[in-house]
């Protein structure tokens, strides 16, 4: 995630720049008009950012259930000789397979966010044009060939910089939650010794002292 952020970094500066200058080009040929396309853009960033906010806490909550499941498989793993002996294998597995369900929750709901968010910076420029031309005409302006046809040229260059703002803010949302993981990781309190263990004695075991064999001898390690 962090890799994907530092590589949209400089395609979001370069999108502002091209949206800014498609924006000026534009009022040259429409005039005050423009600044309908303007406000149209600005009236749908709002949203766009609360579905982004919203997709990175899906994510966050996913990516917890998924640190979940993955201890419950690794417990079960590490124990599979308990769990056949007890024949536990049915609770192991509905226990695994819950948190798996509550992941699978919030990985729709994230893709479904984000789905929607494609979709509405597909609108955008539909909107903006639409916008734009009825700003145009109501104040008197006459849409011949000539401004017509340069000023959607002008807004299909607007296609691509509108794709990439959204998407580099949530890569850096989720850049932001994974170094946050991290620094939990990195931070967290070390486990504490076990009762009773040496860690300067190696050969000394919690309960006393261990016994160790190599190549058929044996010896005990009596401290």
């Amino acid at each position: 995630a962090v890799e994907l952020c530092l590589g949209t970094l400089h395609l979001c500066w370069s999108a502002v720049l091209r949206i800014a200058v498609a924006l000026a080009l534009l009022h040259r040929q429409v005039g005050a008009a423009a600044f309908a396309a303007l406000g149209t853009l600005l009236l749908m960033m709002p949203l766009q950012t609360l579905l982004v906010l919203r997709s990175a806490r899906a994510q966050k909550r996913a990516l917890q259930y998924t640190d979940e499941r993955v201890r419950a498989l690794s417990e079960a793993v590490g124990a599979i000789a308990t769990l056949k002996c007890y024949a536990w294998e049915s609770p192991a597995l509905a226990r695994i397979l819950s948190r798996r369900d509550e992941e699978l929750v919030w990985l729709r709901q994230r893709v479904s966010l984000n789905a929607v968010n494609f979709a509405m910076i597909s609108l955008n420029v539909t909107l903006m044009a639409a916008a734009t031309f009825s700003a145009y005409t109501l104040g008197g302006g006459v849409l011949d060939a000539s401004i017509t046809f340069t000023s959607i040229a002008l807004f299909g260059n607007l296609q691509g910089p509108l794709f990439l703002v959204p998407q580099a803010v949530s890569q850096a949302v989720t850049a932001r939650v994974s170094l946050r993981r991290l620094d939990e990781l990195l931070l967290a309190e070390e486990l504490p010794e076990r009762e009773g263990e040496d860690p300067s004695r190696p050969g000394q075991g919690p309960h006393g002292p261990r016994a160790e064999g190599e190549g058929g001898l044996f010896r005990v390690d009596a401290g």
